[in-house]
């Protein structure tokens, strides 16, 4: 539940961990793993629904293209775990998933363009 510090107990041959997922529960256990789960589903989530919106063609590759590299980075985590400089290619991903959710956001909370500037309640 709280993970361990080491596999050196775990048996002969047994020490060397190459899955990430196994990894994230043995560095802080069953709430670290689902919380990476849970971020991986949600960030995955924004990626696809953002490939899915109606916009340029462009903009929609874009989002297939980050959908295809998050679910690279899940399938690669059942058979490599992240060390070093590898960790910032996942990072990268997370900023641009990030990225993604802010400009979907942002295009949502804005009311109004025409004539080249916002109308909102006030100037409506």
């Amino acid at each position: 539940m709280i993970g361990c510090k080491s596999t050196e107990h775990w048996g002969y041959g047994m020490i060397d961990v190459t899955n990430q997922y196994i990894v994230e529960g043995i560095r802080g256990g069953v709430a670290t793993l689902v919380l990476m789960l849970v971020a991986l589903y949600l960030m995955l989530r924004t990626a696809w629904r953002f490939s899915l919106q109606e916009m340029s063609i462009d903009r929609q590759w874009l989002g297939w293209g980050v959908c295809v590299m998050f679910i690279g980075h899940c399938v690669t985590f059942l058979g490599v775990f992240y060390v070093g400089q590898m960790r910032m290619f996942l990072y990268l991903t997370f900023a641009v998933v990030s990225a993604i959710y802010g400009s979907m956001n942002y295009k949502d909370n804005l009311n109004c363009y025409e004539g080249g500037y916002i109308q909102d309640e006030y100037t409506a």
